[in-house]
């Protein structure tokens, strides 16, 4: 006798059986209805604009993501504009406080200075009558360039120092003119601001050769002419 496991015999379900209960989704989908009937006609066009709705949620979500970063990114970079700007105006009302301080203490040492420096100038237009301005504004650049150098006159540390040494130049006047005032001060400017010399910085003698003041770096011991 042949036994049967776990085989179910064919007689049990016949082919008309099977046929006729093959399993269909859209006879659970009220097939007898008109909503069941548009469903089985528009079964293709329904799935596609589900597709379409679930796309354009993907993509709207997506947007709105990246929209708030935008708005968190812009957001952000006010503020930081806004801190910058708020830093640039205390630094820049800081520096203009400095420097009207620092330019008010610039003008009186320019001030102070120039008046040294035009009264050895206009000693050398006392001693000379062909002796004019230019002459002068050299006898100045010379008592500045002893100041800045570090040979024989490395002593000298100020501008003050060096007018007032004894038996130099053609003498300190008591008074000077507006004009070889105005050039003292041109000289002086250059000195405080560290602008660039018109001379070498060793020019420190000058001497008189009869018709100008000449600039030299040496001491020339057996000239005639003037020397300081």
């Amino acid at each position: 006798m042949k036994a049967y496991v776990n085989e179910v015999p064919s007689w049990a379900f016949p082919a008309e059986f099977e046929s006729e209960h093959r399993f269909n989704i859209s006879d659970y989908v009220a097939p007898n209805t008109r909503f069941g009937r548009f469903m089985r006609k528009n079964a293709i066009l329904l799935v596609g604009l589900a597709i379409l709705i679930l796309w354009t949620w993907a993509i709207g979500t997506i947007c709105y993501h990246n929209g708030k970063v935008d708005a968190r990114e812009e957001l952000t970079a006010e503020y930081e504009a806004k801190i910058e700007l708020a830093v640039q105006s205390v630094h820049e009302e800081y520096q203009a406080k400095t420097f009207v301080s620092g330019d008010a203490s610039r003008k009186a040492a320019i001030s102070a200075e120039a008046k040294h420096l035009a009264k050895i100038g206009q000693a050398l237009l006392n001693s000379y009558k062909g002796a004019d301005v230019e002459d002068a504004r050299k006898v100045m650049l010379c008592a500045v360039c002893r100041v800045l150098s570090d040979g024989e006159f490395s002593a000298i540390q100020s501008i003050e120092q060096a007018c007032k040494a004894k038996d130099q130049w053609w003498g300190y006047a008591d008074a000077y003119t507006k004009d070889v005032y105005a050039v003292a001060e041109e000289v002086a400017t250059i000195y405080e601001t560290g602008d660039a010399m018109p001379c070498p910085t060793d020019m420190v003698y000058a001497s008189w050769n009869g018709t100008e003041i000449v600039l030299r770096n040496q001491w020339e011991a057996n000239a005639s002419a003037r020397y300081w």
